[in-house]
């Protein structure tokens, strides 16, 4: 049981009809992909990281030997680059 299962969540997990320890582990296990999924998308250094090798693609399917490939997220990456390497301009 982890430090964040309380004695209440045990109480409520053992009230219900199926297995409280795999109710408890499943409910466990949501939490933490939910903590670690939200970090993924919000950590700036992923962000950071993930638009680099989006402009490094760029930078290579712009060679003429790539030029057939189809084009993903890192066509506009280029746009992306810009405002967050100078801060956006608010408008009005």
């Amino acid at each position: 049981m982890s430090r964040t299962t309380s004695f209440h969540d045990l109480r409520e997990a053992l009230a219900q009809p199926d297995c409280a320890v795999c109710r408890l582990k499943a409910d466990a296990t949501e939490h933490y992909l939910d903590s670690l999924l939200w970090e993924s998308v919000n950590d700036p250094r992923t962000l950071w990281e993930r638009l680099a090798g989006q402009l490094g693609e760029r930078i290579r399917k712009s060679d003429y030997r790539f030029r057939d490939e189809p084009w993903g997220q890192e066509g506009d990456a280029w746009r992306r680059a810009i405002p967050a390497l100078v801060g956006a301009r608010r408008k009005g």
